[in-house]
């Protein structure tokens, strides 16, 4: 919601166009608008908020008729239930939507909607957090019981749309959120079904929003109402307005600021010019003295013409006739001929002639004469303004009483009506007068029937539910109505009463009878009833009421005046018609019908008095009263929530007195004296059922009884509520906030549950869906999926299985022949492959013999034992097995017969070794079928059943495999590894150990001797070589039988040599596969190499290119930047034939094959192009060609322009192709683009001569602009220009130099202004800084700059957007940029110490940057920027009557002008001097540009810091600038800009900082302007400013730092102080210090009359900070004689605290020296600076001796040290010493450069400074002359920020200084390498400041350090703080002054026999008064300046004993020593004399 400057006003116009509406149903439909029309004639009020609103109390009400259609729709109900309920009904509801109950869960947040609910209800700063909570939520509205706060937020809230209006219709009061919607909806709906008037109260002050809640309401009635035929809208059949004192006094009067009634401004200007000629006014409203006092007549926010037609179109809606409007304008316009006094006569009108008398005569009346008495100039003033205010009043009245007739209802059967009343609320003004008198009776009338009607309300319906009432206290306010309107008594009729009493009646005598009737009213106070403490608060004219809301004092200035409000007699019988002598036309019979009707005829008959204006305003008060209090009231208080009108702003001290003066506290107090809460059961029941068992979730019975059991479960208290007949009533707000919190939970809780049962209906549903969907899936792509696999299997039929069919695997053994298959295949091909292994083993098989069988059989067994487990296993299997290997016939005869009945199976020769020893034996091993056999030659050794044998066996595998097949026993056999054990006896084991090596042996080791004769051994041995083998012995034992299993870890070790057998093969597969792809690769590259030169020597075909790309493409790597550079020749090349399509590489786009692959190709090579671009160097000339290149292939192939293709009959296809383009730049952009073009402006432009061609830049310009332009400069585009091509360095100063072509087109594109809209969106150029560092934040800004400098005509155009862009970018450099140096800090050669990181590769560019920036305060952008300010005219004079210059100083005088005489010297011109005087709105559009333009100016001071200087000094170069923009500032304000500026202080808001920032601007560009010139420039000349231009400047700023000093608004929240005030204190301290070296000022300029010296003291020996920063920054505003008296005292003080001065008590300690005359330097030097400071600050006693050490006599030796210190002083001051020089102009002492030549001269200096700091401390006179720039060093001036060495120059050398603009003087290098720099005009200026500094500081810069060491040691600094350097030099050397011997005489005291009659006495008082010249006698007195006192030089001392003694003006006591009793008055004035030139002679102490 968004309130204008006039809303107050506007209220009239809302409740106007209703009314209107009323009686034309041509009104246009509002139920489709949000905002109403207003067709009220504007005139009706003043344009903006007055201070005297009395016009506002306007009250409309219409008549509406009862409807039936009122109920919502279905939809729109269960929209509200489900918000009531809590939940969302269509998206998520807002904490703003919730109902009242709903809203309490986040009333930590948002607050409460209803203030009776507020806990702590009697705190108004509860109350206040409660309203601010909401305001900063946006909830705007808040209730307390019925009545409604509204707090304007001065910003549009999206909560008055259709909808919103939809959803409030028939809606319970608090069923939804507080609006003003649910007020009128509750006031419609309750006069529909009460059939009763109602009236809705709306106050407020001015701005809080008044009329726009009268719209809202009228907007929601006209939209809600049903239809009719009436407004075709609602169901209104009639109005009337009434009104209440017009504020007529505005029509003649108008304060600062303020416009007359709009009427007027809408005549002059809207008018057409046959009326305005007609009416006899001209098209100007500055002519007409009514319309121009509050010096606004022309605002921007109105517009009068369009006004003016709005107002014609209402007078035709309200059925006024061409006539009546004639006449009324008519009116109107006699009303400002009345302003200007001379004006045409008009026959229509009133005789000339008779008005004239009428406006300058009086008619008195006597008896039955008349006499006409002239009036007085005041009288005749009056005269015409009430003849004018009555004209307008009584208009105003007719015209209100014809709309009335317009309005009038003419249903009498429908007769219910709704008041709107429209009030200003209560009144409290600085000054308060009539008005505010009247209106606050009104509000106190109000509030009396508001708390009348509350109360009864309340007790109503308590009595309706039959809850007992309870009396509420509060306060009754009659006592203050009765004391304003009581009948004889009250103030109204005393006030009546003075005004119609004969005598002269005057305000105070009215004041004297209040006080005499009304002096003991416990409400009523003044000057001489209040007490002594009040009545310092009240004036003796004033008076005091005890309001309701609070207290107001009323000044009764006026009183009687604006009471009466009367027109004299014969003004009334101006308009009589009649022709007689003398006799005047009289008003009533004029020919205009509407005066006739306005001054009826009996009126002017009738001698009766007419009623006062307050009897008028008390009785219509009164019939308002009973109109009101026969309808039902409802009331919306409206707040202002700042005064600045700023959105969300929530001033609680403002919002605090609205509270307070709204009476809104006294209301809440009223309603909650009862019961904070009351629901219906029914609605209570339906929000709270849940949380109980009992009722939820169904209550079947009567809810009275259900409210009953939820409320006895929720254990409620008998005290916290009642049961009432319809409603349940809960007195505490906590009670229903712990149930809303308890529902809370409960409601999350039933809402997961309905959330569960909800999801999981969701979910099985979309489940089953899914389902079913999937199934159709999966079919269908199965049916696909089968139909490809038999296309698959056919294939592999065809193919695969008929070339398998010749390829089958020869023999079981062929694993590697069987055919790779096809995927498909690979189960079918595994599957054939098995059942062809199976015929080939089935075939094997078949073909196998018996034999063969039994031998493979055997085999089998010999592995499944050995295999894997003997190292030789696998080299016996090819050996075949036999049946035995010894023949019978080899075995003995006696064997055979032996085993005859067993048959051999097999038989060995074998080895056997004997148990004992190891003997090998020769053994045959025969197996039979049941036994084994061990045989000896002859006989059979031994049976073997049983026992471990050791046998050794050539044949093992053999043997074994036989021994178990026969025993079948093969799991009997085990193989050890290593060593073995058996049993040589039982119970006794033995072991044999093997050993690898190459021949086989056995050794027997010890243990081998315990082996039992029935051990055996098997061993094995290997063929040649025969090595043993540790893992060759197998054991048979007798455990042979039993089973064993293979051990874990050689299952272990088995497999981990076959995975890195795996391994070993895919490494060397892997090694293969990469020789042969780099093989492959390297025969490729030649290949393509070979291919690339053939095509670059011949002519190739487009295809055969794309082939040779793609390949290249393919295996692109770093190297092949030569093969990339070639290839793209040949395709640049092949677009240039003429002619051959087929070889254009681009004519492949149009194939249908090969467009996509040539579009993704042609993609790649361009940005394969890019990527090399990056990393090329343009300054190398072989990479420049590249650039060159491949610019050249971006160029070619984004664009068509250059393609042959389009040519003749292919420009059809342009379209087409112009589309292939914009999609490879757009996949350029996706990738990159600009970054590359970034980074190769960069390389080429960031440097001090760029490195880039005009072509190439040209190239990359044209290439960065063409997406932007596709894209129709969208602004994704314009960002990436602006981050990637606008940041780079001086980019805009290298196109205006290299290609002028590429500015015209940025100027073609309008992209500057493209540019500065773009960036004038905050989160775009936030987006734009954020992205950018500071470095190219920088570069962006000098782009835009420069391009703004040559675009002047667009930068005039969007001044604004532009200023505001660069101070939102300068504001964000702002913040990283520091004062100081730290480790996260960076230098930065524009913004110093920066804080970002800083790319140091653009420093380099930097200069040119710099160059960029300077545009921005050249003279076209200071033109164009400052227009406003520059076209002002300031009025000149005659250059005669200026005054003469000031006289030129003698320190300052320079007879030349320096080097800025050039840059400032124009012609002056001579005009006015320019003051403050005030008059301009601060709120105006020109106002706000130029604080907007200063704001960026000054902005960019505290940003680039580095260039300050330069700012500055572009800044000054207009000589007009400073003086018209002072002018400007003086306008400022109602009363100028001092007011103005120091109000900003205080007020934190954006406007006043805007406006501080202008002063600041102001102040340090002046103080730099004046800081450069010199004293002629400055004081001759006066350039720019005038000498009293600077007065009235200096006296500004005296008082503005006085202010802000006193005040205490210097600092900020964190102790700083506010550059503000540096600006403003360094402008006022330079003028100072050019006042005290050459005066220009009148006498006591700076001394502030409002601040006594006295109160400063006292406030400095408290210790308050604010007396103490005055003597610190501003002392001149204190008289320096008050000055030099604390200087005195503050040495007093510590004189006493050292304890150095003598008390009753104590003695100070003396220090005694001897000093001889004749080397009085080197005694005292040598004496003196081993003294310890404290002793110098004593006592010293000098005793003088002769060169042979004898006392010197007849010297006093109280004064000798004195003397000892001057003569000290004098010589080392001299030149000769060398240790001082003097300045060449006026010979003035500073340190030498070469005092280097005296061996100690530091010492010397640091004692010198002890010398003068203690003739300082001792106020000892010395007559040393100091040179101002050494004084400001001594006094530390050279540290302030203002301080300039340039300025000081003159004091030392004029000569020097004259020549530095002309000549460079090397004498020192005043910079490292400073000797071989030339001087140019860039370092001109730096390089005179250096020098400045050198000669002053520099080179003297130890002396300097060591004189101030020793000063200081003696005079704290701080001390000296308080004088300025001339100021100093008179504290040092005092003044001369002529001698008042009078008062001399006064106060001489003569010791020693001298008297005042003493004849030497007499002669010296006349000697110096008749025969000296009055430079004689000056030279004997020297004024100090203090109060001390003054010096007699020479040789009288005037010294002060007692400091608190009066002193005279010219001397003090002194007394004569030693003065001779001369014979001679001639002698004496002799001897006078000579003591005088000499400065010598005897001592006058």
């Amino acid at each position: 919601m968004s309130v204008s400057e006039s809303s107050g006003t506007q209220t009239v116009t809302a409740q106007f166009s209703l009314s209107c509406c009323l009686k034309k149903a041509s009104f246009q439909k509002l139920s489709d608008q949000t905002n109403i029309s207003n067709p009220l004639p504007p005139f009706l009020c003043p344009s903006f908020p007055p201070y005297l609103p009395l016009s506002r109390s306007l009250f409309c009400y219409f008549a509406l008729s009862p409807s039936t259609s009122n109920q919502p729709a279905p939809a729109q109900i269960g929209q509200i239930s489900s918000i009531v309920l809590g939940l969302p009904s269509k998206g998520k509801v807002k904490l703003g939507q919730l109902d009242l109950e709903g809203a309490l869960i986040a009333r930590d947040r948002v607050g409460i909607q209803d203030f009776v609910l507020l806990d702590a209800h009697n705190s108004e700063t509860a109350f206040l957090d409660n309203l601010k909570k909401r305001f900063t939520e946006d909830l705007i509205y808040t209730y307390i019981g019925t009545l409604l706060i509204s707090v304007n937020p001065y910003k549009e809230l999206d909560i008055y749309t259709k909808k919103q209006m939809d959803l409030y219709m028939g809606v319970n009061f608090f069923e939804l959120p507080p609006h003003i919607y649910a007020l009128a909806d509750n006031v419609y709906h309750t006069m529909l079904s009460e059939a009763n008037n109602h009236f809705i109260l709306i106050s407020g002050e001015s701005g809080a929003g008044k009329t726009e809640a009268s719209k809202k309401i009228l907007q929601y009635y006209a939209v809600s109402c049903p239809s009719s035929t009436l407004l075709d809208t609602g169901d209104a059949v009639g109005g009337h307005i009434l009104s209440y004192l017009l504020e007529k006094s505005r029509v003649v009067h108008q304060n600062h600021g303020e416009r007359n009634f709009h009427i007027f401004y809408q005549l002059v200007e809207g008018g057409e010019e046959d009326l305005l000629r007609h009416l006899g006014l001209e098209k100007d409203t500055k002519r007409y003295s009514y319309l121009v006092q509050g010096e606004c007549s022309n605002v921007s926010s109105i517009n009068d013409k369009n006004d003016w037609k709005t107002v014609k179109n209402a007078l035709s809606v309200v059925d006024f006739d061409a006539n009546d409007i004639e006449h009324l304008f008519g009116i109107i316009a006699s009303v400002l001929h009345l302003g200007n006094v001379h004006f045409d006569g008009d026959t229509k009108g009133v005789h000339v002639q008779v008005l004239h008398e009428a406006l300058t005569f009086r008619k008195i009346e006597a008896k039955s004469e008349e006499v006409l008495s002239p009036f007085t100039v005041d009288h005749a003033i009056y005269a015409r303004d009430a003849l004018a205010k009555a004209i307008y009043g009584r208009a105003f009245t007719w015209l209100v009483n014809r709309i009335n007739e317009s309005l009038e209802n003419k249903d009498s059967e429908r007769k219910t009506v709704i008041g709107l009343l429209d009030i200003y609320g209560f009144e409290v003004f600085f000054v308060n007068s009539f008005e505010q008198f009247c209106i606050n009776y009104c509000n106190e009338k109000l509030q009396q029937l508001f708390i009348q009607l509350t109360l009864k309300a309340e007790q109503e319906e308590y009595e309706a539910e039959g809850i007992e009432w309870e009396p509420v206290q509060f306060f009754n306010n009659k006592i203050i109505c009765d004391l304003v309107e009581e009948k004889h008594r009250g103030i109204i009729s005393v006030l009546d009463e003075e005004c119609m009493r004969p005598g002269d009646a005057t305000d105070l005598t009215f004041l004297e009878k209040l006080e005499e009737k009304m002096g003991n009213h416990p409400h009523f106070v003044t000057h001489k009833l209040a007490d002594k403490k009040t009545r310092k608060s009240l004036e003796r004219g004033d008076f005091r009421l005890l309001h309701y809301a609070g207290e107001v004092t009323y000044c009764v200035v006026g009183f009687i005046d604006k009471n009466n409000d009367l027109l004299y007699k014969n003004i009334k019988d101006v308009s009589a018609q009649g022709v007689q002598s003398r006799i005047m036309l009289v008003m009533c019979l004029s020919k205009n019908p509407i005066v006739q009707q306005c001054f009826p005829v009996t009126e002017g008959d009738s001698r009766r008095r007419p009623e006062t204006v307050a009897t008028q305003f008390k009785n219509s008060l009164l019939r308002l009263t009973e109109i009101l209090t026969a309808k039902e009231a409802w009331y919306v208080r409206c707040l202002k929530s700042n005064d600045n009108k700023q959105p969300g702003k929530f001033d609680e001290v403002l919002v605090r007195h609205q509270v307070k003066y709204l009476g809104l506290m006294e209301h809440l107090r009223v309603r909650r004296a009862g019961f904070a809460y009351r629901r219906r059961y029914e609605v209570f029941l339906k929000r709270y059922k849940a949380l109980c068992p009992a009722t939820w979730p169904h209550w079947r019975g009567v809810p009275a009884d259900g409210v009953e059991k939820l409320v006895q479960h929720l254990g409620y208290q008998p005290d916290e509520y009642k049961m009432g007949r319809t409603k349940i009533f809960i007195r505490y707000a906590r009670t229903l906030f712990a149930t809303e919190d308890a529902f809370e939970i409960c409601k999350h809780e039933l809402a997961t549950r309905i959330q569960a049962k909800y999801k999981g209906y969701r979910a099985k549903g979309e489940f089953r869906k899914q389902k079913e969907a999937a199934t159709k899936i999966e079919t269908c792509w199965r049916g696909v999926q089968a139909r490809k696999e038999r296309e698959r299997r056919a294939w592999a039929v065809k193919s695969y299985l008929n070339r398998l069919k010749d390829n089958l695997p020869k023999t079981v053994l062929d694993k590697t022949t069987w055919l790779t298959p096809p995927p498909v295949m690979t189960e079918t091909s595994e599957i054939l492959r098995q059942l062809n292994t199976r015929m080939m083993v089935r075939k094997y098989v078949r073909g196998i013999t018996p034999q063969k069988k039994a031998q493979l059989q055997q085999k089998i067994v010999t592995s499944a034992i050995f295999k894997g487990k003997k190292d030789s296993y696998p080299s016996s299997v090819a050996v075949p097995f036999v049946d035995t290997r010894i023949n019978e016939q080899d075995i003995n005869m006696r064997v055979l017969q032996t085993i005859r009945h067993e048959r051999i199976k097999y038989s060995v020769p074998v080895v056997k070794y004997d148990r004992n020893g190891f003997k090998s034996r020769p053994r045959q091993l025969i197996l039979t079928q049941a036994a084994v056999y061990l045989v000896e030659e002859a006989k059979i050794k031994q049976r073997v059943d049983y026992g471990d044998l050791v046998l050794q066996c050539d044949h093992l595998f053999e043997a074994l495999t036989k021994l178990a097949m026969t025993a079948n026993k093969q799991n009997n056999i085990k193989v050890v590894q290593g060593s073995i054990k058996f049993e040589i006896q039982v119970g006794k084991e033995g072991g044999v150990d093997f050993s690898t090596g190459r021949l086989t042996w056995i050794r027997r080791t010890l243990s081998m001797r315990s082996l039992s004769s029935s051990s055996s051994m098997w061993w094995e041995r290997p063929a040649a070589p025969p090595v043993a083998s540790s893992s060759a012995l197998s054991v048979w034992s007798e455990n042979m039988f039993t089973a064993t299993q293979t051990s874990k870890s050689q299952f272990l070790d088995k497999a981990r040599v076959a995975r890195e057998e795996r391994k070993g093969h895919k490494e060397k597969e892997r090694a293969a596969t990469q020789i042969q792809a780099l093989v492959r690769k390297f025969l490729c590259r030649c290949r393509l190499q070979r291919e690339i030169s053939d095509a670059g020597s011949t002519k190739r075909n487009a295809l055969s290119i794309f082939k040779i790309a793609r390949k290249l493409l393919f295996i692109l790597s770093k190297d092949d930047k030569l093969r990339f550079e070639k290839l793209c020749r040949i395709i640049l090349s092949s677009m240039d034939v003429e002619n051959e399509p087929k070889v254009w590489y681009v004519s492949l786009a149009l194939s249908k094959d090969l467009t996509i692959p040539w579009l993704k190709q042609i993609k790649d090579v361009l940005w394969v192009s890019c990527e090399f671009l990056k990393k090329l160097k343009p300054d190398i000339l072989q990479d420049n060609k590249l650039v060159t290149l491949y610019l050249t292939m971006l160029i070619t192939f984004t664009d068509t322009s250059t393609w042959k293709i389009i040519r003749g009959k292919g420009e059809a296809l342009k379209p087409a192709l112009n589309r292939i383009c914009e999609n490879i730049m757009g996949h350029l952009n996706q990738k990159g683009f600009y970054s590359v073009l970034q980074i190769l402006l960069t390389n080429g432009l960031a440097r001090s001569r760029p490195s880039l061609s005009k072509g190439t830049l040209t190239a990359i310009f044209t290439l960065s602009l063409r997406p932007v332009i596709a894209a129709h400069f969208s602004d994704n585009l314009l960002r990436s220009f602006l981050l990637h091509i606008m940041s780079v360095p001086a980019f805009i100063s290298h196109l205006n130099t290299l290609t002028p072509d590429c500015m015209v087109t940025m100027q073609t594109h309008d992209l500057f202004r493209k540019f500065v809209l773009f960036l004038s969106r905050e989160e775009q150029c936030l987006d734009i800084c954020v992205c950018l560092e500071g470095s190219h934040t920088l570069c962006l800004l000098g782009n835009l700059i420069q391009l703004g400098y040559f675009n002047v005509k667009v930068l005039e155009q969007e001044a604004g957007h532009f200023v505001k862009d660069l101070t939102d970018m300068l504001s964000y450099c702002q913040r990283y940029v520091s004062q100081k140096k730290s480790n996260l800090t960076h230098w930065h050669p524009v913004l110093g110490w920066f804080s970002q990181t800083v790319d140091y590769g653009l420093n380099e560019s930097m200069p040119l940057v710099t160059k960029q920036l300077q545009c921005l305060w050249g003279v076209p952008v200071i033109c164009t920027l400052f227009c406003d300010v520059l076209s002002k005219k300031l009025e000149t004079q005659d250059a005669t009557s200026l005054p003469p210059p000031p006289p030129s100083s003698l320190q300052n005088n320079l007879p030349v002008k320096n080097l800025f005489k050039r840059a400032f010297q124009k012609s002056a011109s001579v005009r006015n001097i320019l003051k403050p005087v005030g008059g301009k709105r601060v709120d105006s559009a020109e106002v706000q540009k130029v604080c907007s333009i200063c704001v960026l100016y000054q902005t960019a001071l505290t940003t680039l810091t580095q260039i300050r200087l330069q700012i500055l000094t572009g800044l000054t170069y207009l000589d007009e600038l400073l003086p018209k923009l002072w002018a400007f500032i003086c306008e400022l304000g109602p009363q100028g800009g001092l007011r103005l500026f120091l109000e900003c202080l205080n007020n934190d808001t954006e406007e006043s900082k805007q406006l501080l920032a202008m002063l600041m601007l102001f102040c340090d560009c002046s103080r730099h302007l004046i800081t450069i010139l010199d004293d002629i420039e400055v004081y001759e000349e006066q350039i720019s400013f005038k000498m009293e231009e600077l007065v009235t400047i200096s006296s500004f700023l005296n008082t503005f730092v006085y202010k802000m000093i006193w005040d205490g608004i210097l600092e900020n929240a964190k102790g700083e102080k506010l550059d503000l005030f540096h600006s403003v204190h360094g402008w006022l301290m330079v003028l100072y210090e050019r006042d005290c070296r050459r005066r220009f000022t009148p006498e006591d300029h700076w001394l502030r009359k409002d601040l006594k010296p006295s109160l400063l003291f006292q406030e400095l020996e408290k210790g308050k900070k604010r007396a103490q920063l005055l003597l610190q920054y501003i002392p001149h505003v204190i008289p320096h004689k008050n000055r030099v008296l604390l200087f005195r005292n503050i040495v007093t003080k510590e004189k006493e605290t050292l304890g150095l001065v003598e008390t009753s008590s104590a003695s100070p300690h003396v220090t005694h020296i001897t000093i001889r005359r004749s080397r009085m330097l080197e005694d005292g030097y040598d004496q003196l600076r081993r003294l310890p400071v404290n002793s110098i600050k004593g006592v010293i006693r000098v005793k003088f001796v002769n060169d042979l050490g004898v006392d010197e006599a007849g010297i006093d030796q109280d004064g000798v040290f004195k003397e000892f210190l001057e003569e000290i002083i004098k010589k080392v001051f001299n030149p000769a010493l060398n240790l001082f020089k003097t300045t060449s102009g006026n010979e003035r002492l500073y340190p030498s450069p070469t005092s280097s030549i005296h061996e100690n001269h530091l010492q010397l200096f640091e004692f010198v400074g002890k010398m003068l700091g203690k003739a300082m401390y001792e106020g000892i006179v010395v007559d040393v002359p100091f040179a101002s720039f050494f004084l400001s060093q001594v006094l530390g001036h050279h540290h302030s920020t203002f301080y300039s060495s340039i300025d000081e120059l003159p004091s030392l050398d004029s000569e020097f200084y004259k020549n530095l603009t002309s000549i460079k003087l090397v004498c020192h290098e005043l910079i490292p390498g400073g000797k071989t720099m030339p001087v140019t005009n860039e370092n001109k200026i730096s390089y005179i400041h250096l020098m400045a500094h050198f000669r002053m500081h520099t080179q003297i810069k130890e002396q300097t350090a060591a004189f101030i060491r020793g000063f200081r040691s003696i005079i704290n600094p701080e001390w000296l703080h308080m004088f300025s350097t001339p100021e100093v030099q008179r504290l040092i050397s005092g003044d001369n002054a002529e001698i008042d011997l009078d008062d001399l005489k006064k106060h001489t005291v003569y010791y020693g026999g001298f008297h005042s009659s003493h004849r030497v006495i007499l002669w010296l008082w006349d000697i110096l008064s008749s025969d000296f010249s009055p430079d004689e006698r000056a030279m004997f007195l020297k004024d100090t300046g203090d109060t001390l006192g003054s010096v007699l030089r020479g040789f009288f001392t005037i010294r002060k004993k007692e400091p608190g003694g009066r002193l005279p003006t010219s001397s003090t006591c002194f007394n004569l020593l030693k003065l001779p009793n001369y014979s001679k008055k001639s002698i004496l004035r002799d001897k006078l004399r000579y003591a005088i030139s000499m400065n010598t002679g005897f001592e006058l102490s």
